[in-house]
């Protein structure tokens, strides 16, 4: 429909196969309480799960609006990736 649109995203999660039941229900849970962006489970060539926060947006949008999306994006992937894992590596 001639939109353009970007893909801004941070890893919080990697798992070498499937999520457990409890981490994907809580992504599951965690995507319902934002209201942009969701939590999105992408599977690599080698397996590899990787639990990714995303938020899709224009392409025409400012550059104020852009970093602090890119920075609220980073912020909740770090937070959940401190949660579940303790550890800050993404």
């Amino acid at each position: 429909m001639g939109a353009e649109m970007r893909d801004i995203s941070s890893i919080a999660l990697v798992s070498n196969g499937p999520f457990d039941a409890r981490t994907a229900n809580f992504l599951l849970r965690e995507s319902a309480k934002v209201e942009f962006g969701s939590w999105q489970i992408l599977v690599d060539e080698e397996n590899t799960h990787l639990a990714i926060f995303s938020v899709k947006i224009s392409a025409n949008i400012r550059a104020k609006a852009l970093v602090d999306l890119m920075t609220m994006v980073a912020r909740i992937a770090d937070e959940l990736e401190n949660r579940l894992s303790g550890l800050d590596e993404f």
